[in-house]
């Protein structure tokens, strides 16, 4: 069990530095090409994506048994983190912006099809 929670930790400290930086990329074609803010939602749902996604082949490939359901829990873990800072920050859910089912479908989604290709 400890080693699941490592490696559940690491996975999320991954996903976190990758949206970090994928934010910041985002952030600066934001303000280069002045995108509308349908674009912006598409590039926010696509950062969950691949976040999730990288989540899920982490924890995978490494724990190697349902690993469907691996990839589950690390596009929940990750989506639920999110929604958390959102509503500390914000004092909402972080809904308003995309849409708090689309998020949480495209991250639960692309979090279990992660675990299944790891």
């Amino acid at each position: 069990m400890k080693k699941i929670a490592g490696l559940i930790l690491k996975e999320l400290l991954v996903q976190i530095i990758l949206s970090t930086v994928l934010v910041v990329i985002l952030a600066f074609i934001v303000f280069e090409l002045s995108l509308g803010d349908g674009i912006i939602r598409i590039m926010i749902l696509a950062i969950y994506g691949i976040c999730s996604l990288v989540g899920g082949l982490i924890l995978g490939k490494n724990i190697q048994k349902r690993k469907f359901l691996w990839g589950l829990v690390a596009g929940a873990i990750y989506i639920g983190l999110i929604m958390g800072i959102s509503f500390i920050i914000r004092d909402e859910t972080g809904g308003g912006a995309i849409g708090l089912g689309t998020g949480v479908a495209v991250a639960l989604g692309f979090g279990t099809f992660g675990g299944m290709l790891g």
